[in-house]
């Protein structure tokens, strides 16, 4: 049986457009708004609304979907299909390809969201190589009761600067 907080893949399959919007509460979108900046770069770990939302505030977005038929409609909207876009979008598999893959970007960013199906707390380790000291960290559904794994790990390479409780929850993070 899935866990409660994967959607179901049947309703991810009948869904024809991208949304625009997070799946989140206000509160966690303003508290995210509030960080970015026009000049930043920021990666993303799952995606979806808030993937085309979240890029409108940035200069330069790195996505990075595991569901096929997800990154499928997102990859619309993003390069090369939209020219216009700032948006970088790839697709990987869960498991050790999507954990190793923050690691071979060869770079750091500005801000960074993790909000994947995928182990969460296997992925921080594997941001160190994309983290400085100026990077936020934001951890969608951080406070939710299944992802004490996450909580722990997360707490080991960073502080809690900010947070929501609000919607499914938001800890926004910068290295220790």
């Amino acid at each position: 049986m899935r866990p409660k907080s994967e959607p179901d893949p049947l309703f991810i399959t009948e869904i024809d457009e991208a949304p625009t919007i997070p799946w989140m509460g206000q509160d966690e979108i303003d508290i995210i708004l509030s960080y970015l900046k026009p000049t930043m770069t920021m990666l993303e770990l799952g995606s979806g609304g808030s993937t085309l939302f979240f890029s409108k505030y940035v200069k330069e977005y790195h996505s990075v979907e595991t569901e096929k038929v997800w990154y499928d409609l997102i990859k619309k909207h993003t390069k090369p299909a939209n020219a216009d876009s700032n948006i970088t979008y790839h697709y990987k598999q869960r498991g050790k390809e999507l954990e190793s893959f923050p690691a071979t970007l060869g770079r750091q960013y500005d801000a960074i969201l993790v909000d994947t199906l995928t182990a969460r707390y296997k992925l921080l380790k594997n941001l160190e190589k994309c983290v400085n000291q100026w990077t936020v960290i934001f951890l969608h559904d951080f406070f939710n009761k299944n992802y004490g794994p996450l909580q722990k790990e997360a707490k080991k390479y960073y502080k809690i600067i900010d947070w929501s409780i609000h919607g499914q929850s938001l800890a926004v993070c910068k290295r220790k």
